[in-house]
């Protein structure tokens, strides 16, 4: 049984370009760190899921001496915190996965209501609007509106009164998607879209065709 699908919109509905851990690389290459995006992406999101409260723009507040220690760098120089600040800070034009809009038809058709739910500025509903998908939700729940982020349960609770109980949550993220949502009473549904978390053994799928058939199985549950 199921009454509604949350879905996060950064690299679940919607990538960016540039992406923000590509940036990330190609600083840390520059101060001759070498270092993959899997493990770059891994080191950020665990760094940013100990905070539950916004920044000043509705973004995840990252420590950047903790995600260069996840990294093992131990000794570094105030130039790179510099430059990693200002890579931090770029965010890239969204657009939307192939398989997004058909998705959103195919849960709205199954009779079940969606939420947007996004660690992200005031800036998502304009890009929500410009890529034509606004219509397909019931609510959006923006952290920048609400002053609170994944994973705290505020916001899925804010999420839970537009689409109701049940309810399961899309995200790409371990730790502030799936973790977030479990501790919000809210089933989970993992995207990851670049085989990031291949040694996570949870609801995870590559693309949202495959998260599909699982959010079928639980309406027929």
């Amino acid at each position: 049984m199921l009454s509604s699908v949350f879905v996060d919109f950064g690299d679940t509905l919607a990538y960016f370009k540039p992406r923000l851990y590509t940036v990330i690389r190609e600083t840390l290459n520059n101060h001759g760190y070498e270092f993959s995006e899997k493990k770059i992406f891994r080191a950020y999101v665990a760094s940013c899921s100990k905070n539950n409260f916004p920044d000043e723009v509705g973004h995840n507040p990252i420590d950047l001496r903790d995600f260069i220690y996840r990294l093992g760098i131990t000794k570094f120089s105030e130039e790179l915190i510099g430059d990693l600040q200002k890579a931090n800070s770029i965010r890239g034009e969204a657009f939307l996965f192939e398989d997004s809009i058909k998705f959103l038809q195919e849960v709205k058709s199954i009779g079940l209501r969606l939420v947007l739910v996004s660690n992200a500025t005031k800036n998502v509903k304009g890009n929500v609007e410009r890529l034509g998908i606004a219509e397909y939700f019931d609510g959006i729940v923006i952290s920048s509106l609400v002053n609170s982020i994944k994973p705290h349960p505020r916001i899925f609770e804010i999420a839970g009164r537009y689409g109701g109980y049940p309810a399961v949550h899309l995200g790409d993220t371990y730790e502030i998607d799936y973790l977030g949502a479990k501790r919000s009473y809210v089933r989970g549904i993992l995207v990851d879209r670049y085989d990031f978390y291949d040694d996570v053994k949870v609801n995870r799928v590559r693309n949202l065709e495959e998260a599909l058939i699982l959010i079928e199985k639980m309406v027929r549950e």
